[in-house]
């Protein structure tokens, strides 16, 4: 048995733009800023550290905590994490 999806409003036309939304079409999606997250193992990926390690310093306030999503999801902002890895060579002297 197929199901019918019914059109918006009930109509064959599409939703008429409100112009109170900012954005002043609902074809035409907000411009929100990119924000590019990662699971442990892309932490650990990038920053060549190993998951419980990662894990040791976020529990001594040594490296950015992640949000958690749920129970068993965390996500770290990879901006935060980049930002926590040119920290660690900011001390670092160059020849």
């Amino acid at each position: 048995m197929s199901q019918k999806f019914q059109t918006y409003g009930g109509g064959s036309s599409p939703p008429t733009p409100n112009p109170n939304f900012e954005g002043g079409s609902l074809h035409q999606p907000l411009h929100k800023p990119h924000v590019r997250v990662g699971k442990i193992r892309d932490v650990a990926f990038l920053t060549k550290l190993a998951p419980s390690t990662i894990r040791a310093k976020v529990r001594t306030g040594n490296f950015p905590a992640p949000a958690k999503l749920s129970y068993k999801i965390a996500i770290w902002n990879r901006d935060t994490v980049e930002n926590w890895l040119l920290s660690q060579f900011a001390g670092a002297v160059t020849r």
